[in-house]
């Protein structure tokens, strides 16, 4: 009898980096390379706290100066600012310009977008749990920041009021903007209720 998938972890590895590598080729359009997209597309994405150089670097699994290399070049065509962090002045915030909002709306609706829409509402949390699992995994983790949104996030500290109503970040202690909560950050870590979901 042949052996199913889910008792191959190698096979599904290499079919999600197959999937990964084929979107990222699909981007080499519109005047950028698929890193350049990407750090465009993560600087769109990303919360207050983690449109940085080092945010980047830490989301792209790269080094500092290659991820500044990188926004470099986004900044020379227009597509990014820094701006002053208001709270340190030693660091910067970038910042994705009206230019680069207009060229992230040419951004090629690549097949594995368009795969993940047609799913099932049920299918998408699904692979939800599944990417915020191996995402959580001690093993990947080791050397690299986790990446996530504030809605299971061990930092979120809840105020009366609701989710988005007064909330704020334990580990910036700083108040989060309810359009931040949806955004990644580079600073996240998994509640224990998330964790408990995943065990």
């Amino acid at each position: 009898m042949a052996t199913e998938s889910h008792d191959r972890p190698e096979t599904l590895a290499a079919m999600l980096r197959h999937l990964v590598r084929s979107n990222e080729i699909e981007t080499n359009t519109g005047g950028l390379t698929p890193v350049q997209w990407c750090a465009l597309q993560y600087f769109s994405l990303a919360n207050r706290m983690s449109r940085t150089v080092s945010g980047f670097a830490a989301y792209n699994a790269t080094s500092r100066g290659t991820a500044s290399q990188i926004v470099k070049g986004i900044a020379a065509k227009g597509y990014v600012v820094r701006v002053p962090a208001p709270d340190d002045g030693r660091s910067a915030e970038i910042v994705v310009t009206r230019r680069g909002r207009e060229k992230l709306a040419e951004y090629p609706a690549t097949g594995l977008v368009r795969a993940i829409q047609r799913l099932t509402q049920s299918d998408k949390a699904a692979l939800e749990r599944v990417l915020e699992a191996l995402l959580g995994d001690p093993q990947l983790k080791a050397g690299r920041t986790r990446i996530g949104t504030c809605h299971d996030c061990a930092c979120l500290e809840q105020c009366l009021g609701g989710f988005g109503q007064g909330d704020y970040c334990r580990h910036s202690g700083r108040r989060i903007d309810p359009r931040d909560s949806d955004l990644l950050c580079v600073v996240h870590e998994a509640s224990w209720e998330a964790t408990r979901t995943r065990d």
